[in-house]
Formats: C-alpha cells, structure tokens, sequence
C-alpha cells in the first residue's frame, strides 16, 4: 500500500490542477472573509483569532476542494486503466483501494489547515487571540472541526469506488452538501428543539455545532462581539466523534466490498 500511496503523491503534486484547486480555494475562503466581515461590519485589520473562528471555521470552499481532491485520487486512475493494471502487477485490491483512501485523507487534512487553521493562525498572529472563547476551547473547536470532515470523505471515497463515475460523485457529493445545509437550516428554524436529532446523521450538522456550540453576544468595548457562554459539552463531542467512527468504518467498508467484487473490464 506504501507504493499506492508513494505513486499517488508524486502524481498529484505534478498535476497544475492541484495547485489550481487550491488557489481557487484560498481565493474564494477570502472572498467568505471579506464579504463576510462586511455584512457584520467587523474592522477585517482588528480581526482576532477567536473573532474570526467565531464566524465560522468551514465554509463551502473548503467542502468543495476537499470533494473535488477525493474524487480526482480515488477516481483519476479509472478512466485510463491504471487501476486495472495495477491489479494485473498482483496489487492486491485493498492495497489499491487503500492507498487512495489514505491520500484522500491526507489531501482533507491538507485543505483543513489551508483553508480553515491558517486563517485562524495569521489573525492570531497579527492581532492576537482576543476574548470571544479562551483559547483552549478554541484549540478543541478546531480538533473537532476534522472529525466531520472525515466522515464526509469516507463518505465521498465509498461513491466513487461504488460508482466508478467521477462526474456522477461530484454531483452527488454537491446534492448531499446542499441538501444537508437545507435540512440543517429548515429545522434549526422551525424546529430548533429537533436539531440536536440531526447530530449523529448529518456532517454539517456537526459541523455548524461545532462552529456555533453556545456562543452568544455580550457587550465588551463598546461594542455587541460574540463571547463563549459555555465550552462544548463532554456529550455532544462524545455523539460526534463516535458517529463519525460508525458512519466513516461502514462507508469505507462498504465502499470497499463493492469495489472488491466489480468487474473491472
């Protein structure tokens, strides 16, 4: 699986698509910032760290690359057979299905730090860390903001060794982003006592209530900022992290058993 990984490294890395994606990325996660700092009339040159993890620690740029980076490592190979002749060198399957997998990973954590822990660094960095959460609250946000994303890549690995389509899966993955976000912000509206339901089965749920989990407004300076009112709680990490472990070991395994019985032509 090593040489799997190896080769998938080196290839990606050579393609100007990677460096395309990415830049298209940061681009459009500053267009978020600006646009977003804009409305809420937030001084971007004052920005600090906490202010800005307040606002939001994912957006739909970084859900994007990360489904357009899975699709392109776990399905690239496909269309040119290089898959197939991998397994005609006595590449075992699980290696083949596993190496890519693993790069998918890789490249989500990669997207994660570009795309939401630098940010939170640079403000930090150049007007430090503020009041709106202690930093230790902000540290465990940002460990838990992986755990979703995790789980929404092993969801998007499993289409694409299932369906063997990477147009197919591109379409799909922006149907259960978009249809998640709906679910999510329907109910948070009329139903907000059911939201917490969504918890366990919805990535994005998870994800909001990382961002969001008891903040609320206080006057400090002058000014209404979002202040912490609680840390997250024991339970609701607990219902996150052991979600993610079930959906994300059924996903690869049943991405996995199909592809292990597909005929490969």
């Amino acid at each position: 699986m090593y040489n799997i990984i190896k080769a998938q490294m080196y290839q990606i890395f050579r393609e100007n698509a990677t460096y395309y994606t990415f830049i298209g990325g940061i681009g459009f996660t500053l267009l978020g910032i600006i646009f977003g700092v804009s409305e809420e009339t937030i001084d971007l040159s004052k920005m600090t760290g906490s202010e800005y993890l307040s606002m939001g620690s994912v957006g739909m740029p970084l859900l994007v690359v990360i489904l357009v980076f899975t699709v392109r490592i776990c399905g690239g190979d496909m269309t040119d057979k290089t898959i197939n002749y991998e397994m005609l060198t006595g590449t075992h399957r699980s290696k083949v299905y596993g190496g890519r997998a693993v790069v998918s990973l890789i490249f989500m954590l990669v997207c994660t730090f570009l795309l939401t822990l630098l940010p939170v660094i640079v403000f930090t960095v150049l007007n430090g860390w503020g009041y709106t959460m202690p930093m230790k609250e902000g540290i465990t946000r940002l460990a838990l903001i992986f755990i979703p994303l995790i789980r929404l890549t092993s969801v998007f690995i499993s289409l694409t060794f299932v369906t063997m389509n990477t147009g197919a899966v591109v379409a799909i993955g922006f149907i259960i982003i978009f249809a998640e976000g709906m679910a999510d912000l329907l109910v948070e509206q009329f139903i907000d006592s059911a939201s917490k339901y969504l918890l366990p089965f919805f990535s994005l749920s998870q994800i909001e209530k990382i961002d969001y989990y008891n903040l609320t407004f206080g006057y400090v300076d002058g000014k209404d900022v979002q202040v912490l009112q609680d840390g997250i709680s024991a339970g609701t990490s607990a219902v996150i992290v052991l979600s993610c472990v079930i959906v994300t070991a059924a996903a690869i395994l049943i991405g996995y058993s199909v592809f292990r019985k597909k005929d490969m032509n």
